[in-house]
């Protein structure tokens, strides 16, 4: 259950100033600073009407907004609500409509971060969908501790660039057992970032895809891995939203973006249109932004995949030694090419086709890939990549 005195977790002591005190609601407001940091907050106090949504609690809300936007400062917003004030019917629809509005707005100007109390239900947890960043389903101290994360690595908001903090991790440190790793993107991701540091995306979970955000020579950076975790290894519409979900914080903030790829393809046991759809919304978000990017192949990707999240929309791509590119299975392309044969035939066939059309070696020599890198370099090369894109950050 979320409290009035919640509120003070997220600030510094003694610099939270409440503003509409007298007017007396389910929701307090105000504005305070986070290690210096000017942030705008509202939280809804379900021990008042179990924090039910009003119209005085939309103006509230929408009157921090403004000033957030103005500031041009991150606004935080706890959510534990058990949904409208019944008696002022369609006037608190109305209000309610009109708060989504100013939210919406916001989405394109200032960081949001929402987190979700016992209680978010209806309307009001929709609200969650417009932040950059939602916590649900974990402790109030827990989540609060992300959102100071975020706050101060993060942009306050678009146009701003980056903060760069002292890192003291070697950028040259070598990850011995990054082939391990290939298939556990958690994992690798942390491995890759300075001291193991990873912000997970939250949302809807997804095996084959871990998305969130990593520090590299004190930058944050948006960074992906497609994995194949837990067995799934197709890429349905889920991880294909929260990847470009991922690409828009990505150019909303101005951070360098970093994908990490093996993946044998679309799932097939989805819906094919919305697949295809969500995957066109991908191809669209990676091609629009002009956020440094940078695209790693681990494995082996085959099919569409390959068109949807790597090739010419990447600024660079490197490949890990025996890494491999197929547009279908070899042994298929194999049948298809010489007909019936014997297995052991068609077998040697596939060899061939796989050393002539897919290696590593022969997209570096077909100009599709940058450098072939040994996986235990990733960081060295990485970091490299993202320093020549300095006059960006």
């Amino acid at each position: 259950m979320i409290l009035k005195d919640n509120i003070g977790l997220i600030f510094d002591d003694g610099s939270f100033c409440e503003i509409g005190e007298r007017s007396v609601c389910s929701v307090i407001t105000g504005y305070g600073t986070v290690e210096g940091q000017q942030v705008y907050c509202f939280l809804q106090d379900a021990s008042i009407m179990g924090g039910a949504f009003s119209v005085k609690a939309a103006e509230k809300i929408k009157t921090v907004y403004r000033l957030a936007l103005k500031a041009r400062a991150p606004i935080v917003g706890f959510l534990d609500s058990t949904g409208f004030l019944v008696d002022e019917g369609a006037e608190a629809l109305h209000a309610f409509a009109d708060l989504y509005r100013v939210v919406t707005i916001a989405k394109d100007e200032i960081l949001q971060i929402m987190i979700a109390g016992d209680n978010c239900r209806g309307q009001v947890a929709g609200l969650c969908t417009l932040a950059d960043f939602f916590f649900k389903d974990m402790s109030i101290d827990k989540a609060v501790s992300q959102a100071k994360e975020i706050i101060l690595r993060m942009p306050a908001s678009s146009g701003l660039l980056p903060d760069q903090f002292d890192a003291d991790d070697d950028l040259n440190r070598r990850i011995e057992n990054a082939l391990s790793l290939r298939s556990d993107g958690r994992e690798l991701l942390k491995a890759v970032s300075d001291n193991g540091a990873f912000l997970e995306m939250e949302g809807e979970a997804t095996p084959c895809l871990t998305a969130g955000f990593i520090r590299i020579n004190g930058l944050m950076v948006a960074a992906m891995a497609i994995n194949g975790q837990q067995g799934e290894k197709g890429l349905g519409s889920a991880a294909l939203v929260k990847a470009k979900d991922l690409v828009s914080l990505a150019d909303k903030f101005g951070l360098g973006f970093v994908e990490f790829i093996q993946t044998e393809g679309f799932r097939n046991d989805e819906d094919s249109d919305l697949v295809l759809r969500s995957a066109a919304e991908l191809a669209r978000a990676l091609n629009e932004t002009d956020v440094p990017k940078v695209l790693i192949i681990t494995g082996e990707v085959v099919g569409g995949a390959y068109s949807v999240l790597c090739g010419p929309s990447f600024d660079l791509t490197f490949m890990w030694e025996g890494s491999r590119v197929n547009i279908i299975n070899p042994r298929t392309a194999a049948e298809l090419v010489k007909g019936p044969q014997s297995v052991e035939s068609i077998q040697a066939e596939a060899d061939r086709y796989e050393e002539s059309h897919s290696t590593a070696e022969v997209l570096e020599a077909k100009g599709l890939c940058h450098r072939i890198i040994d996986p235990a370099d990733t960081r060295k090369y990485l970091a490299g990549a993202l320093e020549s894109y300095a006059n960006v950050f």
